[in-house]
């Protein structure tokens, strides 16, 4: 579980320590821009750990509803599907369960091993994204 740093609700977190399910980890120390150089070795050698904000599902659909623009430079879904992100059991068809909101993404097995992504509609459809 993972606490949300802007709702302060558990999240639970599957994928990473730091990323809430369906939701976004941005690392906050290196936001900066000192002369277009953004120094981030002591991170990448173990010198320094990285601080992240951490943001559930609900608060990423309200901050992309402040700023459409920010969601829609995407172009490609913000996160999976939410409301259902364990489909292994219905032959790898992400489709087959309501989309979230308008920034989900999912996918669908077509075959040979290779998927389809589809994008949420906003009213908890799908549609193919141009691939």
């Amino acid at each position: 579980m993972i606490t949300c740093d802007t709702c302060g609700l558990e999240q639970r977190t599957t994928q990473q320590s730091v990323s809430p399910d369906g939701g976004w980890s941005l690392p906050i120390d290196h936001f900066g821009y000192y002369g277009g150089f953004d120094d981030c070795v002591d991170v990448l050698i173990g010198g320094e750990q990285t601080r992240f904000l951490s943001m559930c599902h609900d608060c990423v659909v309200k901050l992309l509803t402040t700023f459409p623009l920010l969601g829609d430079k995407f172009q490609g879904g913000c996160h999976p599907n939410f409301i259902h992100t364990d489909f292994r059991d219905d032959g790898d068809d992400g489709t087959l369960h309501p989309s979230c909101c308008r920034w989900a993404w999912t996918w669908k097995k077509v075959g040979n091993g290779k998927t389809d992504t589809y994008l949420g509609d906003g009213n908890s459809g799908w549609y193919k994204a141009h691939q």
